[in-house]
């Protein structure tokens, strides 16, 4: 589950960044590849501009980068694939935009030119600095707080097996380690 100040994400409120990022959403990037050619190749390309992006954080200090959504913009559902899976989910899917950055290309010549080559800050993005450390007698500034949870496996005994691993584990390392 991925949550936004405690509060469960509505996936089908937001609208895909670049196919990346989420409206709204800061430090989350997803990836989906390409359906009509090959799924790695976008990947790569996102990871190249996720790198990008972050490179562009470190340089500015930037902590945070969120995409933000123009108002009333017009959307549609994420894929526009026929597989039955897709189909059956897609109403619990982000949505995708008509126009660029918010529509989730299928082209690799287009995402070539607006991944790999494209500006990370095209005004769509907002990038946030730290707040500055309050005293410690006053109230800290309020941050949007994320969290991204895995599911739990059902089966109790494959917990209870990593369990007892993660205890062997920690009790066969040393009390302390020095270089």
């Amino acid at each position: 589950a991925v949550s936004m100040n405690g509060e469960p994400l509505d996936f089908p409120s937001t609208v895909a960044y670049r196919g990346a990022m989420l409206s709204g959403l800061p430090n989350f990037i997803m990836a989906i590849g390409y359906t009509n050619s090959s799924w790695t190749l976008k990947i790569g390309l996102l990871c190249e501009w996720f790198c990008r992006v972050l490179s562009h954080m470190d340089k500015a200090g930037y902590s945070s980068v969120r995409p933000v959504a123009p108002k009333n913009m017009e959307t549609r559902p994420l894929l526009d694939f026929e597989a039955g899976y897709v189909k059956r989910s897609i109403d619990t899917l982000p949505k995708q935009g008509t126009q660029d950055p918010w529509k989730t290309t299928m082209s690799v010549s287009n995402d070539i030119k607006n991944l790999r080559k494209g500006a990370v800050d095209d005004g769509f993005l907002r990038y946030d600095k730290a707040p500055a450390l309050a005293p410690a007698a006053s109230k800290p500034a309020a941050t949007d707080a994320c969290r991204f949870e895995l599911p739990r496996a059902p089966d109790s005994a494959s917990a209870s097996a990593r369990s007892r691993t993660s205890r062997q584990v920690r009790q066969s390392e040393p009390a302390s380690a020095t270089p």
